[in-house]
Order: structure tokens, then C-alpha cells, then sequence
């Protein structure tokens, strides 16, 4: 059994690392097929471990039933659609939602390996030497066939969880100032690769993870100071250096910041335009009658109402834009319209959702590729929000669920944090929800859940916390 152990164990250490260095290209290896689809690294994992994963999960009942209940419901929920949908459906498909299903094995896997022996020292080293591999492959260095399937935003998903450990650490565990200034250039170096991925939502969550943990660490304000000041001058050269060895045209990140500007003004534009013509279907006027509503003498025109009709008519004039930043804009508007058609298929079957077998086809505006079968590089069009993923297939059953284990384990971890007395532990707790932070908003737009090498991220991170909010107790109760 203790082989056995550290067998589970190397393997989800190279799991991670290979996970966190290659991304993708790493994650849809299928060193096996199973009735003739790809069995992927991630899921040789899962069976190989599954004897301790199953020990595992009994073992969760240690931890609070507000935790245990859930889970366990959303776990066994969805196993029930997964073999539905592959023995009575008979449908491949329904292996693609596995992410929904077995995958939840990731958390008592890293529960039972870690709840007496983790080291947040040792999974610092790890993630920083993988994140070297990421950076490398992330900057187009390295063998062709592997870049081809790295795919950048699985890589600045992994950058924004390194960003969101290394700070806390720097804060919490070094006082050496040149030990800080190391872990501050890495930071950078990072930051850099996210900006230079030209992910929105990546940026986005970035934002957000920034805003956290000045939330958090409020009352280190002026360390953190310091170590925001010295990530933008370490981003500020790197992106002035790129800027002197780039000459090609436009940096990418520049277009997708005006397509996404623009998208801003469109829709503030299209706000206002409805808002208008409310007021007008109300009160019978026409555009040129246009008043203020609220105003004290209600026959004061709207000085610029002529002007706002003439960019409404000429929309497409406001910004010139290159053919980059057009397409970023036209993402943004085709990413709504599948919100919108996944949140109308989820309407047919609100309760209990549409299960795991039934393939979601958008309109032929939507559709990408051609569907090519359930496996990697299937074609598939993926609702792009976790929640929509969640309530298409489940329900609000499942997505109730969903978000209360998330919402239990994150507040649980809020409130640990100011009573922690270990830096490193205080330090690796912040950095778990930090990490969690980046994970569920850069999910609000991307198929993180769907795709297995971002999906085991979520997982493994809400493992991390319940180790660290309960393992050490559990330790203690036994000695």
C-alpha cells in the first residue's frame, strides 16, 4: 500500500508539472484508447488512483457536513448522467463531460495524499520550475509539435495561478530584500506573458486578483506597494524592450485593446440608443423633441441628441480598427450569442438540466469547425462560462450545488486567513484563493471547465484548502 501511495503520488507531481509547463499539449496525450476514443493522461490518472481516490472520498466525511453533503450530491448526480448517457443513450459524447464527474476524484485525491504530510515549501519549488517550462514554451521556444497544442490560454491561466502564490509568498515569507526583488522580477516576467497572451479574460482576472489581494493584505499596504511598484517597472522594460525589437505592425495586445474598446463603445452606444427610444415610445416624441426627463424645465433640448443620431447611424466609423482588433471585437460579440443560445437550451430542461449525453449545436453564425467526434479537436462550440456549462447540463439542481461547494471552501478560507499563524501556510492559503479567484473569472468567458487541463486546476485548488484549513487539525486529533 505504501508503493502504492507514492506511486499516486509521483504520478500527480508530473501530472502537475507537466500540466503547468506544456498545458494542452501535455493534458490530450493519449498514451491509451478505450472502445476506440483517446484516453487521456489526466484520465489514466484518475484510474490509476482510483483505489485511493474512492478512500479518499470516505475520508471526506471528516470534514464539515456543509462541505461532505454537496459534494457528495453534485458527485454522485453526475455520475448518474455520465452512465446514462454511456449505457442507455450509448453516446461518446457523454464522456466529454467527465470533467463534471469523475474529475471531482481530483479533490479527495489531493486530500488523502496531502492531509498529513503537505509541504508548502516543496509545492512552491514545483510551481516555480514549471512555471520556468511554461514561460519557455509560452514565448515560442521550444520542439514544434509540442507548440502546436500548447495553446497560449491554458498557459496564462497557469501564469495568473503562479502570480497569484508567488505574491503572497514574497509578502508573507521572505524579509531578505533581495530575496523579494527575485520573487518581484518572476512576478513581472509573468505578468508580461499574460499581457503578451492577448487573453481577455486572463487580463480580467488578473485585475481582479490584483484587487484581491489588496484587499486582503491591506494591512502589509506598503510591502505591497512596493511590490506592485516593482512588478510594473519589471513589465514596463520588458514590454519597452519588446516595443524596440517588435517592428512588425502593431503589438497584438494593443489590438485587442482597441477591439475591445470598441466593443465598450458599441454597447454604450446601443444602451443609449435604447434607452432614447424608450423615452420617445413613452411620451410620443420625436428625436428632435427629445427632452430631458428630470429636468426643470422639460423644454430643454438634448444640445448633442443630433450628434448621438449620427453616430448611431455611422457605428462603424467611431474607431478604425485593424483587422486583429476587428476580430477581437467580432469574439466578443460572438461569445454573447453562444451565452445566450446555451442559456435558452439550458430554459428547456431548467430543473434537472440536459444531461451528459445530448450534444449542444448552436446556430450555424456560431459554429467554428465541423464537428469532428468527442475527442480533442472535436470541433465542438463549449458555452464559454462555467455556469452555463454547469446549468446546461445539470440544472440549477447542479449548479446550486456547484457554487455552494466553491462559495463554502473560498469563505472558509477567507476566514481562516486572519487567524493563521504560519507564514508559509498563510502565505499558501492566500495563494490557493487567489488562485481560485483567477480560475473563476478568467471561467466566466473560457471553456475552463470543459477542457481537462484547466479543469483539474479547480479541483486540485479546492483539495489544497481543505488541506490546509483541515489536515493539520485532523494530524493533531490523531497523535
Amino acid at each position: 500500500m505504501l508503493l502504492y501511495r507514492k506511486s499516486v503520488l509521483y504520478f500527480l507531481v508530473f501530472l502537475i508539472f507537466g500540466t503547468l509547463s506544456l498545458g494542452r499539449a501535455f493534458s490530450v496525450f493519449s498514451p491509451l484508447r478505450l472502445f476506440g476514443l483517446p484516453f487521456y493522461i489526466t484520465d489514466v490518472f484518475i484510474l490509476f488512483s482510483l483505489p485511493l481516490a474512492m478512500k479518499g472520498f470516505w475520508d471526506l466525511r471528516r470534514l464539515p457536513g456543509w462541505f461532505y453533503a454537496p459534494f457528495s450530491l453534485l458527485f454522485f448526480l453526475a455520475e448518474v448522467y455520465l452512465f446514462h448517457g454511456l449505457l442507455i443513450d450509448h453516446s461518446p459524447y457523454a464522456l466529454r463531460s467527465a470533467v463534471l464527474s469523475v474529475y471531482l476524484l481530483f479533490v479527495p485525491v489531493v486530500w488523502f495524499m496531502f492531509k498529513r504530510a503537505f509541504r508548502p515549501e516543496y509545492f512552491l519549488v514545483l510551481l516555480v520550475l514549471a512555471n520556468v517550462g511554461s514561460v519557455i514554451f509560452g514565448a515560442g521556444i521550444g520542439p514544434q509539435v509540442w507548440l502546436a497544442n500548447t495553446r497560449g490560454f491554458n498557459l496564462t491561466l497557469f501564469y495568473g495561478v503562479t502570480i497569484a502564490f508567488l505574491l503572497p509568498f514574497g509578502l508573507e515569507c521572505l524579509t531578505d530584500i533581495r530575496s523579494r526583488w527575485l520573487v518581484w522580477g518572476i512576478t513581472g516576467i509573468n505578468v508580461f506573458m499574460v499581457i503578451n497572451g492577448c487573453v481577455r479574460s486572463s487580463w480580467a482576472a488578473l485585475i481582479v486578483l490584483l484587487v484581491f489581494y489588496i484587499l486582503i493584505f491591506r494591512s502589509k499596504w506598503k510591502a505591497l506597494i512596493i511590490a506592485y511598484g516593482m512588478i510594473m517597472i519589471s513589465v514596463g522594460s520588458l514590454l519597452l524592450l519588446q516595443g524596440v525589437f517588435v517592428r512588425e505592425g502593431q503589438l497584438r495586445f494593443v489590438q485587442r485593446t482597441q477591439g475591445t474598446f470598441y466593443f465598450i463603445t458599441q454597447t454604450l452606444d446601443r444602451v443609449k440608443a435604447l434607452s432614447r427610444k424608450s423615452y420617445v415610445d413613452k411620451h410620443g416624441l420625436g428625436a428632435k423633441d427629445f427632452v430631458l426627463e428630470n429636468a426643470e424645465t422639460r423644454d430643454i433640448e438634448l444640445e448633442n441628441a443630433a450628434e448621438e443620431n449620427a453616430a448611431e447611424e455611422n457605428a462603424q466609423d467611431i474607431m478604425p480598427l485593424s483587422e486583429a482588433a476587428g476580430n477581437a471585437y467580432s469574439n466578443m460579440t460572438w461569445r454573447i450569442g453562444v451565452w445566450k443560445a446555451t442559456f435558452s437550451a439550458g430554459m428547456k430542461s431548467p430543473l434537472w438540466g440536459n444531461g451528459f449525453s445530448k450534444l449542444l449545436i448552436y446556430d450555424q453564425s456560431l459554429v467554428t469547425a465541423e464537428i469532428r467526434g468527442p475527442g480533442a479537436d472535436s470541433g465542438i462550440v463549449p458555452p464559454h462560462n462555467e455556469f452555463l456549462t454547469v446549468f446546461y447540463r445539470m440544472g440549477l439542481i447542479g449548479i446550486v450545488l456547484f457554487v455552494w461547494i466553491n462559495g463554502f471552501v473560498f469563505w472558509r478560507g477567507l476566514r481562516r486567513l486572519g487567524g493563521e499563524s504560519d507564514p508559509i501556510c498563510r502565505a499558501c492559503l492566500a495563494g490557493a484563493l487567489g488562485a481560485l479567484v483567477v480560475w473563476h473569472i478568467a471561467a466566466q468567458f473560457f471553456d475552463l471547465i470543459d477542457s481537462p487541463p484547466t479543469n483539474i486546476i479547480l479541483w486540485m485548488l479546492l483539495g489544497l484548502v481543505l488541506v490546509l484549513l483541515y489536515g493539520r487539525d485532523i494530524e493533531r486529533a490523531e497523535v
